[in-house]
């Protein structure tokens, strides 16, 4: 994947936070890493990412998630 790639994936991970991750390889994973280390553009997106997380449990079959996302 080329830089330009990598951040059209973490746009999309902006748009859908909880939507399934398919296809996605460790090498790819990587890399990605070392990218949103370096993209200022993906940092800001990733920060408000987390932040806008950050109260979402870990166990989306845990009663809060059911109540907040079924």
């Amino acid at each position: 994947m080329s830089d330009s790639e990598f951040c059209d994936f973490i746009r999309q991970i902006q748009k859908d936070p909880l939507k399934k991750i398919e296809g996605l390889t460790v090498g790819k994973f990587y890399q990605l890493q070392e990218h949103v280390k370096t993209c200022e553009e993906c940092i800001r997106i990733t920060d408000e990412i987390l932040e806008a997380g950050k109260d979402v449990p870990e166990d989306p079959n845990s009663e809060w998630g059911k109540a907040k996302y079924n």
